[in-house]
C-alpha cells in the first residue's frame, strides 16, 4: 500500500496517540550492555559446537547483536546484522516452518528497525506477507529478496498464517508510530484483526476513530468492549481520557481514574516496555487537568 496518508500533525495528543496499540506482550528484561554482549557470546560458542540447536543459536547471537546495536544508537550497524544473516539462511532452501522463521526474522528485523525510524515499515511487513502468500520477492532498502521456495509445501500454510500474525501486530503498530491511522483502521478491518477484546486491532479502530473527528464512535466502541484483566482496565481508563480530550470535553473524573488504574498495575519485569509507554501515555494526558 503507497503511503497515501498525510501524517497528524504532532501534538501532545498525537504524541500519546501514537504509542498505542498497548499490549502487555512478554519481553526479555533489558540487561546491562556486559550481560547482553556475554549473552551473545555464549550464544555464539553455543553455535559453534554444532549441536542439534547450532542454527538457532546462532541465530540468537545475530539478533541479540543486532539489537545491541540498535539499542546503542548504531542502527546502520544492526542492518548489516540483519543482511547478513539474512542472506546466509537464503543460500540454502526450501526449510521447515523452525528454521523458515529463523530465516524471516532478521528481514522482520529490518521491518521493526524502520519503525524507530518513523515510517516505511509496514511496507516491508505487508512485503513480506504478500511474498509468501504469493510464492514471490520483496523488495526491503533496494533489495530484491525472493521467498518462492523459502519453506517447505507441507508448512507453507503454516509460515503464511504466522507471518499473517507478524503483519497485524507489527503493521498496526507501524502505521500507528507514523500517524498513518486511516491506513491502520484499514489494515486491522482487512486482515480481520479487530477483536472484542482490548487488543491491538480494537485498539488501532479506536484510537483510528478518535483521531480522526469522530471521538463520539470511538468512545461507542471502548464503552462495548469488555474490560476483565487489570491491563484492559488501565489500557481503556486512558483511551477513554484520550477520547476526551480529543473531543475537547471536560475529563477531570476520567483522568483521576485512569491514573489510579495505571496506579493498581502490578509490577511485572516481562512487562515493562508496556507499562513504560502506558506510564508515558497516562502521563501526557493528566497533566492537561490542571489547566482546566
Amino acid at each position: 500500500m503507497s503511503k497515501t496518508e498525510t501524517a497528524q500533525p504532532v501534538s501532545p495528543l498525537h504524541t500519546v496517540a501514537r504509542r498505542f496499540p498497548l499490549v502487555p506482550r512478554p519481553r526479555a528484561v533489558c540487561r546491562s550492555i556486559e550481560q547482553r554482549v556475554a549473552r551473545v557470546r555464549d550464544r555464539a560458542h553455543l553455535a559453534a559446537q554444532r549441536g542439534d540447536d547450532a542454527v538457532l543459536r546462532a541465530a540468537e547471537a545475530f539478533n541479540m547483536a543486532a539489537l545491541i546495536a540498535t539499542d546503542c544508537g548504531l542502527p546502520k550497524l544492526a542492518r548489516e546484522l540483519c543482511w547478513q544473516q539474512a542472506d546466509i539462511f537464503l543460500t540454502s532452501r526450501p526449510y521447515p516452518a523452525a528454521t523458515a522463521k529463523l530465516a524471516l526474522q532478521p528481514l522482520i528485523n529490518l521491518g521493526r528497525l524502520l519503525v524507530r525510524d518513523g515510517d516505511g515499515a509496514y511496507e516491508v511487513f505487508r512485503g513480506l506477507y504478500d511474498a509468501l502468500h504469493d510464492r514471490a520477492a520483496v523488495a526491503i532498502a533496494g533489495r530484491q529478496v525472493d521467498l518462492a521456495d523459502l519453506v517447505i509445501e507441507d508448512d507453507r500454510p503454516q509460515i503464511v498464517q504466522w507471518m499473517w500474525l507478524n503483519l497485524l501486530i507489527d503493521g498496526s503498530k507501524a502505521l500507528a508510530r507514523a500517524g498513518r491511522w486511516a491506513e491502520a483502521l484499514h489494515h486491522v478491518e482487512q486482515h480481520h484483526g479487530v477483536g472484542a477484546r482490548m487488543c491491538e486491532g480494537r485498539q488501532v479502530s479506536i484510537v483510528a476513530r478518535a483521531t480522526s473527528g469522530h471521538p463520539d464512535e470511538a468512545a461507542h466502541l471502548l464503552a462495548a468492549t469488555p474490560v476483565e484483566a487489570p491491563w484492559e482496565e488501565a489500557v481503556s481508563a486512558c483511551l477513554h481520557t484520550l477520547c476526551l480530550r480529543v473531543a475537547d470535553q471536560p475529563a477531570d473524573p476520567t483522568t483521576s481514574t485512569m491514573v489510579d488504574a495505571y496506579l493498581r498495575l502490578p509490577a511485572e519485569p516481562e512487562h515493562v516496555v508496556f507499562q513504560v509507554r502506558l506510564g508515558l501515555s497516562v502521563f501526557g494526558l493528566a497533566p492537561f487537568s490542571a489547566h482546566e
